[in-house]
Parts: structure tokens; sequence; C-alpha cells
């Protein structure tokens, strides 16, 4: 057994590129979203790619701030995020499972409480996860306002868990910061080194997978 599986009792897993292949839906709904400034569509999908774990309010925000170069407000964020919203509503309840996550789920879901911590809003998140019919599976659905340590955080103070308890699977910095943060395990998810920042910190991360199906059979539950 890889000592990083040891003494595990709760697993956390990133929603975009590690249970669902939809972060290219995500990327190009940034793209039509912001279709009126087609020369920064590339500046801002790489930004999506790079900061895939960033909630959406924020990352809208760096995107307007940042590339834009203009002035933001809430109005305009609430505004932006819910267009964002309806482009990839349909998209996401349709797109497929990233490869081996859902058999990784329903075996870990024998042995582990998991939970679903991502940078969607929280009860669009909690709205997608049911509508799949994947809620049974999880202890806990939590999304942005809170950033990723945060919400770990939460789930060590409401579970009382010991950060070596818990793992969390990501597929972007975001994630992997969020882990160090709350002192909690990380397993990387990445498969394009054109597009996963996970690539650049490989030899800081102690196991770097693919995807959950890569990482099935590495892990050996209890």
């Amino acid at each position: 057994m890889i000592s990083l599986f040891e003494n595990i009792k709760a697993v956390v897993l990133d929603l975009d590129g590690v249970i669902l292949k939809s972060n290219e839906i995500k990327a190009e709904a940034f793209r039509v979203l912001f279709k009126d400034y087609p020369t920064y569509g590339d500046a801002i999908v790489r930004l999506h790619y790079q900061r895939g774990g960033m909630g959406r309010h924020e990352k809208l925000n760096t995107i307007i701030t940042a590339i834009l170069g203009e002035p933001s407000d809430s109005e305009r964020l609430i505004r932006l995020s819910d267009q964002y919203k309806e482009i990839v509503k349909e998209q996401m309840l349709d797109c497929e499972f990233a490869d081996g996550a859902l058999d990784f789920i329903k075996n870990a879901s024998s042995y582990y409480e998991l939970f679903i911590a991502s940078g969607t809003p929280e009860e669009e998140l909690q709205d997608l996860i049911c509508n799949r019919g994947l809620n049974h599976f999880f202890s806990g659905v939590f999304g942005s306002p809170r950033g990723k340590g945060e919400i770990l955080r939460d789930i060590l103070a409401m579970k009382n868990l010991l950060p070596s308890h818990v793992v969390f699977i990501g597929d972007s910095i975001d994630d992997y910061m969020g882990a160090q943060h709350s002192g909690v395990k990380f397993i990387g998810i990445a498969n394009n080194p054109n597009q996963n920042s996970l690539y650049k910190m490989a030899e800081n991360i102690k196991l770097l997978v693919s995807n959950l199906g890569n990482l099935n059979s590495k892990w050996k539950a209890p």
C-alpha cells in the first residue's frame, strides 16, 4: 500500500477534470461569454486552464481587471456568472465522466466518506450533482465563494478529522495550494501537459496520475 493512502477516512474530489470531462466545456464557455473581446480569447482560456480551481466570481474578476483591464463590480460579476451558468448548464448535465471516475466513486464510497470541493458556485454545484444522480455518494458537496483551502478546513472541523485522515484529489494549482493550506494529503490529476499547471509542480506532488481510473489500480482500500 502506498503510504499516501494510509489512515484515510475521507476523500475530497474536485469536479471539473476529475469527476467530469468538463474543462473544455467551461473553457469554451468563457470564450463565448467574452465574445465581444476576441483579441483576449486565448488569454482568457489560458487563465481558465492555469487556475482551474479558482472560484467563478474570482476568475471573472481576474479576467475583467487583469486581462481586459477594466473596472469590476459586484453587479457585473453576478450578471456574467448567471450568463455563464446558462451557457454550460445543459452541457454539464450531459458531459461524460472522466475516465474511471464513476467506478472510483462507487468503490471509494464503500470505504470512505466522500466530498466534492469545486470552484463552481455551491448551489449550482449541488443542483448539478443531484440532477446527475450522484448526491447519494457524497457526505457533502461544497463550492464557491469559499476557496478550496477553506472548504477543506471546514470538512476537517465538521467531521473532527485530522489532516492526515483526508486526501484531496484535484487537477489545478489552486487544488494543490488548498491542500497545502489545510494540511491534507493531495493527489494530482494531470493528462495534458499543455494545459495542466500541475506538470510544472510534479516534483512537489507525491502522486500524479492521468485520471481516477489510473488511480484505481494504485489505491488499495482497507
